[in-house]
């Protein structure tokens, strides 16, 4: 096997190198990662934000794609060798500018990366539904709402139909099918007045 290198400077064998453990490693990651056995590990400083937020629960998934993660290193080396090998070998250009190639092309890939890997977060949505946005929202008393006590509505937020407890403003009973709007939010109990 080693003589299949024998043509190839040290330099050559250097993008060889960098190839196989990048595209090796970049492989065995992508593998892992998909039976769920790996977390992402930042060999960036860290600080104490850092520790706070896993100590929080947050996990690497929460905490986005980091410029020197170990997929980004591996991205780099298999684009920094294929590159340098092809700039070197079939394209004649001299070291200087097969590095220089190899260089440019891994930050390229990692930028790229970064980017997919920004866009993927972005498509993350917590699902928790905001109780202050229902202030100003209509809503139709889905039991009755006693004078004294809460009764409940239903009505869309978030784009989601929900029903919440609710109690009257001006301590008036509201009877089922009612239209009222929310005027306040008291914890989970919203607040409502009848629709004129």
């Amino acid at each position: 096997m080693l003589a299949m290198f024998d043509g190839f400077s040290g330099l050559d064998k250097f993008f060889v190198i960098c190839a196989i453990l990048g595209g090796a490693l970049l492989s065995v990651r992508i593998v892992l990662q998909f039976l769920g056995l790996t977390a992402e590990h930042d060999f960036s400083s860290v600080d104490s934000s850092d520790i706070s937020g896993a100590a929080h629960g947050h996990n690497a998934s929460e905490l986005g794609f980091k410029i020197l993660s170990l997929q980004g290193l591996t991205a780099f080396f298999l684009m920094f060798g294929l590159v340098g090998l092809a700039l070197s070998r079939q394209s004649n250009v001299g070291p200087l500018l097969s590095i220089a190639g190899a260089t440019a092309s891994g930050l390229i890939i990692v930028y790229i990366m970064a980017k997919i890997f920004t866009a993927m977060k972005r498509l993350q949505s917590s699902g928790n539904i905001d109780l202050s946005h229902a202030v100003g929202l209509p809503a139709t008393v889905y039991t009755n709402i006693p004078a004294d006590s809460t009764g409940q509505v239903q009505l869309t937020i978030q784009d989601r139909l929900r029903i919440y407890d609710a109690s009257a403003k001006d301590k008036t009973e509201i009877k089922t099918g009612a239209r009222v709007k929310v005027v306040e939010v008291i914890g989970n109990t919203l607040i409502v007045e009848k629709s004129v």
